[in-house]
């Protein structure tokens, strides 16, 4: 297993002035990292984050998500095709920067609150289906993969179990395409932690790990060893990251709403859960 780190434990947005951030989590002893990107063109030269990574040995994924004027389920066709073109950018921004996958909420506008009718619900969910498959076409082209974040009834209205993930994958069809499952997020919608592993088999393409606070994976209620054990019966053996927030950046804490500290430092909440990852799966087989 490879253990990563969210660079927005650290800062957010991830620009041209914070590429000393990889070095850092070089240092740190991580595998890899996830950077999210929430404009195009983005505020860091792809050219200069491709060569820094190399430099780091670190594998990289790039996050996205999508607002109101990107919602890819909207009933305005402007809205869709804003939504698509911002997706299919990312992706090939992943194929220029040399990271392996593209990650995100990208099935709908985030924290969007609302009760659709079923109807509408069915439309909304058609036009999420050619969207992203439209998404899953370009990373076949670049050469990546996708994986969709399913998020907690909190923050979506519309996928919020594993088991919506996986009707959603089965419909696109496309193996480019799977999903992002992350524990903060299961903790809350599923009621077995490793039976929603288990029933993504085949489609898990990247894992977010963190306690039920945002904190580090170890220091929370957690049932860590049902989620090894799970994700050994799946034969998942990708990248693990951790993400959580930096309590610091007031408007990544409005979004998110991270109201209070879960560790010392940043770096400290890194490397407890790097020697708690790293002790609970084994040492990295790359």
């Amino acid at each position: 297993m490879q253990i990563g780190a969210h660079a927005q434990i650290w800062v957010a947005p991830f620009t041209g002035d914070t590429l000393d951030l990889l070095g850092h989590v070089r240092d740190l002893g991580f595998d890899a990292i996830d950077i999210n990107v929430g404009e195009l063109p983005p505020p860091f030269p792809a050219a200069a984050l491709r060569r820094r990574l190399a430099e780091a040995g670190l594998h990289a994924s790039l996050g996205a998500f999508l607002n109101a004027s990107r919602d890819i389920t909207s009933a305005d066709a402007e809205v869709r095709h804003a939504g698509i073109a911002f997706l299919v950018g990312v992706a090939r921004l992943c194929g220029e920067v040399g990271a392996k996958t593209f990650i995100g909420p990208m099935h709908s506008e985030i924290r969007r609150q609302r009760v659709d009718p079923p109807a509408v619900r069915e439309e909304r969910w058609k036009r999420c289906v050619e969207g992203l498959a439209a998404v899953a076409r370009e990373a076949e082209r670049v050469g990546i993969r996708v994986a969709v974040e399913i998020l907690n009834r909190y923050e979506s209205d519309f996928l919020t179990t594993t088991a919506d993930g996986v009707r959603l994958c089965r419909a696109i069809g496309n193996p480019r395409l799977g999903l992002l499952l992350d524990t903060f997020h299961m903790n809350i919608e599923e009621r077995r932690i490793g039976d929603a592993f288990r029933s993504a088999a085949g489609h898990i393409h990247h894992i977010h790990t963190c306690e039920n606070d945002r904190g580090a994976p170890g220091s929370g209620h957690l049932n860590w060893i049902e989620v090894r054990d799970a994700l050994r019966e799946v034969g998942y053996d990708g990248i693990c990251t951790i993400e959580s927030y930096n309590p610091d950046l007031p408007a990544l804490v409005e979004r998110t709403s991270f109201w209070r500290r879960v560790a010392p430092s940043q770096d400290e909440l890194a490397r407890e859960g790097l020697v708690f990852l790293r002790g609970l799966f084994g040492p990295s087989k790359e």
